[in-house]
């Protein structure tokens, strides 16, 4: 009996110990998942589809659209369509096309921000054509957005003009001023100021210079681009009417005196001299108004 024992006590150690091998070998059986099978947040986002216009038959025509207009030269319009397209499909390369319309329309600070947004986007490789595309939008609009601007002034009448703050005068009737480095945002304002060669005399300026009732010789222009403006000088019509009737009553006063001096027997001599020497004074005060 207790050789029977033995036998079942080995047997059953032995049993005991295959037990851990015998998981194992299940444990390798079973199919492990692989690190490579569930990919990274950035992986998916790498991944995942882009909006694309040329996917959506409504975007393409809104760009066959916005082209044509641009083609015929309504960039005004055709930059709405282009928005709209934009905000109704988020295409980033829709950005790519406002961008350079903006160029077109010399709005080159809203061009700068839109071609930047493009580029930050990363839609496209860095050596793409149309990232090429966009990086010389930007250098573009960053050329013209700061540029020399020529201010031209037609004088009419007697006078002179001056740009405040710097060093610029003319007494020419046709003048220019040269600004450099204009920036079209924020706008660059500049002063000119009309000084009138004779008193009393009234200034007006063209558009787009802006006048106030405190300071109407003065010019105050929002400039960048060249700008053509003209500047008039009018003499008062009190003034000049004043000129007119001394000049005709010296005229006349002359005359009177000059037949009572000439006839001694009217012995008028006395009244003569006088009407001469109001003559005199009359047409002295005629000629300082249209001089002064």
């Amino acid at each position: 009996m207790s050789h029977y024992l033995a036998v079942s006590y080995i047997v059953t150690l032995f049993l005991l110990s295959t037990i851990p091998g015998i998981a194992r070998a299940a444990d390798s059986t079973t199919p492990s998942a692989s690190p490579s099978a569930s990919p990274s947040p950035t992986e998916l986002t790498r991944s995942a589809p882009k909006n694309s216009c040329k996917d959506q038959p409504e975007c393409v025509e809104l760009i066959k659209r916005a082209r044509d207009l641009e083609s015929a030269r309504n960039n005004t319009e055709a930059l709405d369509v282009y928005k709209n397209a934009y905000n109704t499909f988020s295409d980033q390369r829709i950005l790519l096309r406002i961008g350079l319309l903006l160029n077109k329309l010399e709005q080159y600070p809203q061009a700068i921000g839109i071609l930047s947004r493009y580029v930050e986007s990363a839609t496209d490789e860095r050596d793409s054509t149309l990232m090429r595309m966009a990086h010389d939008g930007i250098a573009e609009a960053e050329r013209k957005r700061l540029r020399d601007v020529t201010i031209s002034v037609d004088r009419r009448g007697a006078g002179v003009i001056r740009a405040v703050n710097n060093e610029y005068h003319c007494a020419s009737k046709t003048c220019s001023f040269l600004l450099r480095n204009v920036a079209q945002s924020p706008l660059t304002l500049t002063t000119l100021v009309a000084e009138p060669a004779i008193v009393g005399t009234t200034v007006s300026w063209s558009a787009p210079c802006r006048t106030t009732a405190e300071a109407p010789k003065e010019c105050l222009l929002a400039v960048y681009k060249d700008t053509s403006i003209e500047v008039q000088f009018k003499r008062s019509r009190v003034r000049t009417t004043a000129s007119i009737i001394s000049g005709i009553g010296g005229a006349v006063s002359l005359l009177v005196g000059g037949v009572l001096v000439g006839k001694p027997e009217l012995d008028r001599i006395g009244p003569g001299a006088a009407s001469l020497g109001v003559g005199g004074a009359l047409g002295a005060l005629s000629l300082a108004l249209v001089m002064k």
